[in-house]
């Protein structure tokens, strides 16, 4: 099998997990609109940033480091497994007894649901990671659809019973991942794998050596990402942030097709880093992915209106006007993971850290001076340039690594058009934006040429 087929094939596997898990995620967007007013979905986004801050910290990455050891062939994956395995039973009982302790200082209301939110989303995430180091992407796929179809369900459930509807919320995330949690350890075999004796500390040392510069890495990914809410929470209040909340779920559209090469390229990229023709495989790889991309940005912009309208409630209905420049930070997001495997690959992982740094520090930067100025936009447009930065730093950074030819005639004429088109947005030029739209496509044709090449001769 040609490393390009198999990139298709582990693309298609992941896409089908993605797209439905993905979809269902979407509907469940206007559900919770429904259901939570503007302050409440901005109190539970804030937790579930708080969430996502802690899972690295807690977990000690542990399950990066798991998949990269299992994709080695040379590491005893039983052993493997049951050493970070170990890691993340520790770190969950550590995390109650610090439950505990704030439970006994201050007052929060359902503290131990969440905790256990967290420490099953730990869970599920590692034996994730873990499977997808064996390469069993089916299941992997099949359990991002399970997850979502279970929030969903449990969601529905509990927020038509009489309940608390920030109880109902928790309780329904925590079964979701509890149900998805015993799906993996049955149906992937894991649960056979399950010998803590097998718990060595040698392992153990070499996954922390690897993993533990991703640990504040992934807290700089998440100033980029995340920290905007606290930003305008702070200068606006919760209702900004639940409008900025739901503005920040249209880009996943997007997400659904970077996500699931992301997770391909991870794989290839681990496997091809050491590859004679790799400059030339991954600068086909990249180019094609920022057409891609970019066709997909242009093409939500000049629906973007009528999804706000259509899926949205009336209280939502400024939600449009945060969403252009979230989608340009998505893309710039996804060049720098894109071009951040080479670290991963070549187990030089303090890099990653370093350069996402860089991109913390002007997020913040720009999060004081923008958002007190411009508002919401504020922190859509600081988003972007930390990514657009962080992707700079690591394309110099890596070219010892790999050299990668960009294309940049049709990226930055892409680019040029989709301004417009944000432009054309503001002043409701719906058919100037369509026009845009069609340039877009022609300068990329020789990709979509490509594409449709590809999809037709199979072989």
């Amino acid at each position: 099998m040609t490393k390009t087929k198999k990139l298709l094939i582990n693309t298609v596997i992941f896409g089908i997990g993605n797209i439905g898990s993905k979809l269902i995620l979407f509907i469940l967007i206007p559900i919770y609109t429904f259901y939570l007013s503007t302050e409440q979905y901005g109190y539970v986004d804030l937790i579930t940033t708080i969430i996502t801050l802690a899972i690295p910290t807690v977990s000690f990455c542990i399950s990066e480091a798991a998949l990269r050891f299992a994709l080695d062939n040379k590491n005893n994956h039983i052993v493997i497994f049951n050493t970070g395995f170990v890691t993340i039973i520790v770190s969950s009982v550590i995390l109650l007894l610090i439950g505990v302790i704030i439970g006994n200082i201050i007052q929060v209301d359902y503290l131990f649901l969440i905790m256990f939110v967290l420490i099953f989303q730990m869970i599920n995430i590692f034996l994730s990671q873990y499977i997808k180091g064996l390469q069993k992407n089916i299941i992997y796929s099949l359990n991002s659809i399970i997850l979502s179809f279970l929030m969903l369900i449990f969601t529905l459930v509990f927020f038509n019973m009489n309940l608390n509807v920030l109880y109902a919320y928790f309780f329904a995330q925590l079964l979701a991942y509890m149900f998805s949690v015993m799906f993996i350890m049955i149906f992937a075999g894991v649960l056979k794998t399950v010998n803590l004796t097998k718990f060595n500390m040698n392992i153990l040392k070499s996954m922390m050596i690897y993993s533990f510069p991703l640990i504040p890495n992934q807290l700089m990914w998440w100033v980029m990402n995340l920290s905007d809410r606290f930003f305008i929470s702070y200068f606006i209040g919760l209702s900004g942030n639940g409008i900025y909340a739901v503005a920040s779920k249209i880009p996943s559209i997007l997400n659904i097709v970077s996500a699931v090469f992301i997770q391909a390229w991870q794989i290839s990229a681990i496997e091809e880093k050491d590859s004679r023709e790799k400059n030339i495989f991954y600068s086909n790889v990249f180019n094609n992915l920022s057409s891609f991309l970019l066709i997909i940005i242009s093409m939500i912009l000049c629906f973007l209106k009528i999804i706000v309208d259509y899926f949205l409630a009336e209280s939502y209905g400024s939600v449009w006007r945060y969403v252009p420049f979230l989608l340009l930070s998505l893309l710039f997001s996804n060049f720098s993971m894109f071009i951040g495997m080479n670290y991963l690959a070549n187990m030089k992982t303090s890099g990653i850290f370093k350069t996402s740094i860089y991109g913390a520090v002007v997020n913040i930067v720009l999060n004081f001076l923008l958002i007190p100025q411009y508002g919401i936009n504020g922190a859509s447009i600081a988003t972007m340039l930390s990514f657009l930065v962080v992707w700079i730093i690591r394309m110099s950074e890596t070219r010892h690594f790999v050299q990668i030819k960009v294309d940049w005639m049709t990226m930055v004429s892409s680019l040029t058009f989709i301004l417009l088109q944000i432009v054309c947005l503001y002043f409701s030029l719906v058919v100037i934006n369509y026009i845009l739209f069609g340039l877009i496509l022609l300068l990329n044709i020789k990709y979509i040429k490509r594409w449709l090449k590809l999809i037709i001769n199979r072989d």
